[in-house]
């Protein structure tokens, strides 16, 4: 969806529409959105909260209106809450900003990649645009072209010495039906090809980072009422959310200990459901002894816990028919789709740098994050903001596709912001995941 959505925003800013931008796309050409909707009623399992910065990047691009008009949930209100606390923190939208119409819209992941290649071929069907979409393509490997001169350049900083030596990039790939190879060269590599970016391995790129020791289990459930809201508790062994979809629909994200997660997705349907409410609803007692955290007792005096809730306001969204405020979500009634469950480790990804002479990182590529504040799409839609205006002031003064001093004009602005963003989320995901702390460490 990055990389998709910086190629679509690369061949409509004026400045870089004329570019010629390749699209490398491993998979097929996906079905067109509305084409997913008539085969599929219920929601895909994997989806995306997107805020508004998002929402102001698929609007630029011009493709908001179809995702809007296919299937995406807006949400009104937010609540997260701790099974420790009888405090609540609630968002309304009327509060945080009554010109908005939403805090933030839910929406299926293939309907967003879909809407976004659609624009893809488009632009690539339009001879005033640089854009050229290939699709079943995958990487073999890249390495720099240098030029012999260049290399006499002073080693002491490894990326100073490859921006004056590396006058392209070539990739090696191979067309996934025919088998056939092919070679291309580029004067800039923008990697967007995920956590386990072939382009941030084979160019050198060091990351560091950590194993939550959780899974996030994903699921789709119909409830006894539409959704009003994004539910979010904090369990011991790490958050449970229901983000509202379509109708009855909702979406579970449910981050907990991997022998935890292995068995929720070997509960029958019942059962799941059954432990999904209870989640939400049973009391502290279920979770604890004495109904009490064990960083609350060892930390918090008696004073001051009793002063928590005071600080909130308890007051949750309106039951869509009765009216009546809400502490809890609706009760999930059924699994829908297929599959049903799914799970996913969670681990904490930061790349040492986000460019090197000739390539940017993006999106995945360039930071994994906790899933908990739903942070992982927007925290890419902003890389590409990012980079498509520092690109669009590269051409607009006359600097080559690649220039070293764009890139890290890019790296500076976004590594500093995701940081800030991502060691946040760690830190809420260690404070209130009791029991579950970051295991090990990678480079």
């Amino acid at each position: 969806m990055v990389g998709s959505a910086l190629a679509a925003l690369l061949g409509t800013q004026n400045c870089t529409k004329n570019m010629r931008t390749l699209v490398l796309e491993a998979s097929s050409m996906p079905q067109p959105p509305q084409d997913i909707i008539q085969n599929r009623s219920e929601p895909g399992i994997r989806v995306s909260a997107l805020n508004f910065t998002s929402i102001d990047l698929l609007k630029q691009i011009g493709v908001w209106d179809t995702i809007k008009s296919t299937r995406a949930t807006p949400y009104q209100h937010m609540q997260v809450w701790d099974v420790f606390s009888r405090g609540r923190v609630n968002f309304n939208v009327q509060r945080v900003d009554p010109s908005y119409e939403a805090l933030g819209y839910v929406v299926e992941n293939d309907i967003l990649q879909s809407a976004i290649f659609q624009k893809l071929e488009q632009l690539d069907a339009d001879d005033a645009t640089g854009i050229r979409l290939c699709t079943d393509r995958s990487v073999d490997s890249l390495q720099y072209v240098h030029t012999a001169t260049a290399m006499s350049v002073d080693d002491d900083d490894h990326r100073t010495q490859q921006g004056h030596a590396a006058r392209s990039v070539l990739i090696e790939l191979h067309n996934n039906k025919t088998g056939k190879k092919q070679a291309i060269r580029t004067r800039l590599v923008v990697g967007a090809d995920g956590p386990q970016s072939i382009v941030k391995r084979e160019l050198g790129f060091g990351q560091h980072g950590w194993e939550y020791n959780q899974k996030g289990v994903v699921a789709t459930v119909e409830t006894d009422c539409v959704n009003p809201a994004a539910w979010q508790r904090f369990l011991p062994n790490g958050p449970v959310a229901l983000l509202p979809c379509h109708n009855r629909y909702s979406s579970v994200v449910w981050s907990t200990t991997p022998e935890h997660a292995d068995h929720l997705l070997n509960l029958s349907p019942e059962a799941f459901l059954q432990d999904l409410n209870a989640a939400f609803s049973a009391p502290p007692s279920a979770f604890s002894p004495d109904g009490k955290a064990p960083w609350m007792s060892n930390i918090l005096p008696e004073s001051l816990r009793d002063l928590l809730p005071q600080l909130f306001v308890d007051q949750g969204p309106p039951h869509p028919e009765t009216g009546e405020l809400m502490k809890v979500p609706p009760k999930a009634t059924a699994l829908a789709g297929k599959p049903s469950r799914a799970a996913f480790p969670l681990r904490f990804r930061q790349s040492s740098a986000y460019v090197m002479p000739r390539v940017a990182l993006v999106g995945d590529a360039a930071h994994v994050v906790h899933p908990m504040a739903g942070q992982g799409v927007n925290l890419g839609f902003g890389d590409v903001v990012e980079l498509g205006k520092q690109l669009s002031f590269g051409r607009k003064h006359g600097l080559g596709v690649g220039d070293v001093s764009v890139l890290r004009e890019f790296e500076s602005e976004r590594m500093a912001e995701n940081q800030v963003v991502m060691h946040g989320v760690d830190f809420l995901s260690r404070f209130f995941s009791y029991q579950v702390w970051p295991c090990a460490s990678c480079s």
